[in-house]
């Protein structure tokens, strides 16, 4: 039997409410590529009643940050912001008119931050350590995707507290609108 006879990859070009809980095999390893065009956080907030009514667990959020749209477009530090808040591996793709300083100054803002993600960087279209980077392990600030007993906070002394703190990309005002608003990746990207 070969190592990949139990991966099914599926790519959507729709959104991940638009994914029919019979295209996923939990017998298999399914690797769900989302388009990136679309707002993540409405991608991720229909992950867990998929893979939940398909009977799959969620192994890896991976985010990929390609540097030349990021240093051209700086306003994009909040979508990825938001991208890496619920990943657990962040990929950095950079072109060779990025400069090693303009990477270095993108891990330094997070690790600042301390955020648990593992980076790594791509090296012609490749990564060194592809078992690190699909370690099943969860890396990844968002508590969206644990169990709700898991989530509760974990403090007798606060009795006021009701529940799991909901995530701030994913909790929604009165108004519909998220509490945390990512921009528009799709205008961006058409505007070009």
């Amino acid at each position: 039997m070969a190592a990949h006879d139990h991966v099914t990859i599926e790519t959507f070009e729709t959104d991940v409410a638009s994914i029919a809980t019979d295209q996923l095999n939990p017998n298999h390893t399914n690797i769900i590529l989302t388009p990136g065009k679309q707002n993540p956080v409405d991608q991720l907030e229909a992950l867990p009643p998929l893979l939940e009514a398909s009977d799959c667990g969620l192994s890896r959020i991976i985010t990929v940050v390609h540097c030349g749209l990021l240093e051209t477009h700086d306003h994009l530090q909040t979508w990825y912001d938001g991208c890496i808040h619920f990943s657990d591996v962040c990929l950095i793709n950079r072109g060779p008119e990025t400069s090693n300083q303009f990477v270095q100054d993108f891990l330094d803002r997070y690790k600042a931050k301390h955020i648990p993600c593992l980076f790594d960087q791509t090296k012609k279209g490749r990564i060194k350590n592809p078992g690190l980077i699909l370690e099943s392990e969860p890396r990844r600030m968002s508590l969206f995707f644990e169990p709700a007993e898991d989530a509760w906070l974990d403090d007798e002394d606060d009795e006021d507290e009701e529940g799991p703190v909901e995530d701030p990309y994913i909790e929604k005002l009165v108004s519909g609108q998220r509490k945390k608003k990512l921009p528009d990746i799709a205008a961006i990207l058409d505007g070009e």
